[in-house]
């Protein structure tokens, strides 16, 4: 398979655009810059499948930036986006990844890390793995860390949530897999409603989301648990589609049950395979009547 190396970039300052080139000179990438959107907009149609990266700075402006990069989508939907920016609120990642950006460096940065992260991003476009989560996850890390900060300050506690919604079968296929994405964004509309503008909750993968809950306690997870359970058992009544469907919760509440990403993606990930093992078990054992 072809390594393709080709990057384009849109910065702020000439002072990014020559930090960039500089830390990026002693690879083998081409980087082609943008001196303005309709610049970049013309590379990325004019280059197709033979682009491997887009960096947008977002300081810029927030607006525009947004409106670039659902440009340069609507030009190329599967080209990878990384988002510079200094920019560290909230809302603006939860929109980042909703809109489909794949990483999100927030500035300043060091100038190993930045080339770390664009390093390991070629990498998974290289080997085909699955990128979608692998990026999402390093900017999640980010912004758990940037949690971890914020409650060790304040003396507080949160906690993190991860949704999965599946389909008891034997094998997943291309077909099933189709049918997740399909049904995804309904299922994160309906439940995204349920939490406070203080909450982050976003898509991860094609069947799960992942939410982060401050000053939510091991107790209080049970409340928020409760709300999903009977919000979508209230849309599978309405949806044909979802009949033979099931939604599974798993929680970590920092900093009784983790101190750090790895450590609550990873009890995140046991406690819900645990939590799927539990319910296909228990529809085995309760079978409906046909």
């Amino acid at each position: 398979m072809h390594n393709i190396t080709n990057i384009a970039l849109l910065v702020q300052t000439t002072h990014m655009s020559n930090r960039i080139h500089t830390i990026m000179s002693a690879d083998d990438r081409l980087i082609l810059e943008a001196q303005d959107p309709l610049k970049l907009l013309s590379i990325v149609k004019e280059l197709g499948n033979n682009i491997s990266l887009v960096i947008i700075d977002f300081d810029m402006g927030i607006e525009e930036g947004f409106s670039i990069l659902n440009k340069v989508k609507m030009k190329n939907p599967k080209v990878p986006i990384i988002i510079l920016t200094s920019n560290n609120k909230k809302e603006i990642f939860l929109k980042s990844i909703i809109a489909g950006v794949n990483d999100f460096i927030l500035k300043p940065f060091d100038d190993q890390f930045f080339k770390e992260r664009v390093k390991r991003f070629m990498q998974v476009k290289a080997d085909g793995s699955n990128e979608g989560a692998k990026i999402i996850s390093k900017s999640l890390d980010e912004y758990v860390k940037s949690e971890i900060s914020k409650a060790n300050k304040g003396k507080y506690r949160f906690s993190v949530l991860m949704t999965t919604f599946f389909k008891p079968v034997d094998e997943l296929d291309l077909k099933q897999e189709n049918e997740y994405k399909r049904l995804s964004g309904d299922i994160y509309n309906n439940l995204a409603e349920l939490f406070w503008v203080s909450d982050i909750y976003i898509p991860y993968g094609n069947q799960s989301f992942i939410g982060i809950f401050p000053f939510c306690n091991l107790n209080n997870t049970s409340i928020i648990h409760n709300k999903i359970i009977k919000r979508f058992s209230e849309v599978k009544n309405s949806d044909i589609r979802l009949e033979h469907y099931h939604i599974a919760n798993s929680f970590v509440t920092y900093p009784e049950e983790g101190n750090d990403f790895e450590e609550i993606m990873n009890k995140l990930t046991s406690r819900m395979k645990q939590a799927i093992l539990e319910i296909k078990y228990m529809e085995e054992a309760n079978p409906k009547s046909e």
